[in-house]
């Protein structure tokens, strides 16, 4: 395989986060009252040690080595690493940017990077939801060191992370095998990040929009694609508030659904895959494929009649009854979502689009951009506020595989409720 090629399969826009720490400047008061500055000094050692605590850093990281990465970096390349890792989990412990630390090389690169950890923090910002970290970890996992005929070092990697967000401190929210693509160049006798890139929202919305982008052209795009994202986020989340109006429909339902039982599947198969099903992690993605499975685990049948089906037998697509094959219900987002709203009879009883803030755990989300949904997770935790209110959901999802993780962090700006009711035996 073409290298330049397989790496563009990795590239995502460059999200990168650098920290800078600035010097405390006193002011000489003259002749001031002693007393007078012995309080004044007192309370400023006070705000300084507050805000030395602030910007200490609740968590850390550790860097390891795939079984083909192939080579191993320097001490001071992997704390390169790890630093710009530490600093941008730094920066949304109090979601506030602490500038750069000369972590690279390129001053473009430094802005794109600033570009990036300012939107994850004006996502989080706008949330009821207090998002900032009471603590967090991660690991780095190199999968691949590959040294280039110019001197730089081109790095792929995946992140498992926890975060614990202060709104649910005693939950972890995982996130596993985020990929990372590093660029590591040597300047001025200390190594430097060439370049980084990951996925992030605006990146999934370039991609939607555009499909694969040149390296050139993705610094610009990306700065001017961020406020139009930050836009639509805003326009959804006003959009699923004025939702709590809405009366739910009701549901003809003869058997429950099993909420404990889809759960306890869920939490199981967020990492690895169960061997009993196709996993479609390369074909497209796996997460309906996994809900789907949540649902059955559930109690919900497969539906094998009528015209709306929704089964899995084999691989092979079959859209019409009987037991054979699999319908597009089973692994398609859109397909499922018209498979719940059209569904009477026998199966599953759901209301598609429910008052988004009347879910439970084992519910679904669906999500997406523009009326093109493209993902689905399961609501594994629902978030209140102080008056019991539910401000978000924390979910399951397989690719990318997240567990007890913000739905309104996960990335798409909007997010559609299908309420789990039961199922009808006839």
């Amino acid at each position: 395989m073409n290298r330049r090629k397989n790496w563009r399969g990795w590239a995502a826009v460059c999200l990168a986060c650098a920290l800078g720490f600035a010097g405390c400047k006193g002011t000489d008061r003259g002749g001031e009252d002693a007393s007078e500055a012995l309080s004044d000094s007192a309370s400023g050692e006070a705000q300084a040690d507050e805000a030395k605590e602030r910007r200490a850093l609740r968590g850390s990281g550790s860097l390891e080595y795939g079984p083909e990465a192939g080579r191993a970096l320097t001490k001071e390349q992997e704390k390169l690493l790890l630093d710009y890792m530490n600093l941008y989990f730094a920066s949304l412990q109090d979601l506030e940017s602490r500038g750069t630390d000369g972590l690279f090389a390129d001053e473009k690169q430094e802005e794109l990077a600033q570009e990036a950890v300012e939107l994850q923090i004006s996502l989080r910002k706008m949330q009821e939801a207090d998002y900032t970290l009471a603590s967090w970890s991660y690991v780095l996992t190199l999968e691949e060191v590959a040294p280039q005929e110019d001197g730089t070092i081109h790095i792929l990697a995946q992140e498992d992370s926890v975060q614990n967000f202060s709104q649910t401190p005693d939950r972890d929210s995982r996130r596993y095998g985020s990929p990372h693509q590093f660029v590591l160049e040597e300047k001025e006798g200390a190594w430097k990040l060439e370049s980084h890139m990951s996925f992030d929202p605006v990146w999934l919305m370039l991609w939607n929009e555009e499909g694969e982008l040149e390296a050139e052209d993705v610094m610009q795009k990306y700065a001017d694609a961020a406020p139009e994202y930050l836009e639509r986020a805003g326009e959804a989340l006003s959009d699923r508030e004025k939702d709590r109006e809405r009366e739910a429909e009701a549901v003809e339902v003869q058997e429950p659904y099993d909420r404990q039982a889809a759960l306890r599947y869920a939490r199981r198969y967020v990492q690895e895959r169960n061997g009993e099903w196709e996993d479609y992690g390369s074909r497209g993605g796996n997460c309906q494929n996994y809900a789907s499975q949540v649902l059955h685990a559930g109690g919900i049948p497969m539906d094998i009649y009528g015209d709306a089906v929704w089964k899995w037998y084999w691989d092979e697509v079959s859209n019409g009854p009987g037991a054979r094959g699999r319908s597009s219900s089973w692994t398609g987002v859109d397909e499922f979502m018209a498979y719940a709203e059209a569904n009477t009879g026998y199966g599953l009883a759901a209301e598609m689009d429910a008052p988004y803030y009347d879910g439970e755990p084992g519910d679904l989300l669906h999500m997406g951009m523009d009326g093109d949904w493209g993902h689905t997770v399961v609501v594994s935790a629902v978030v209140t506020d102080e008056e019991g209110r539910t401000v978000d959901y924390l979910v399951d999802s397989n690719t990318g595989d997240l567990s007890d993780y913000p739905a309104s962090l996960y990335g798409y700006p909007e997010i559609v409720l299908t309420k789990i009711a039961g199922w009808n035996a006839e």
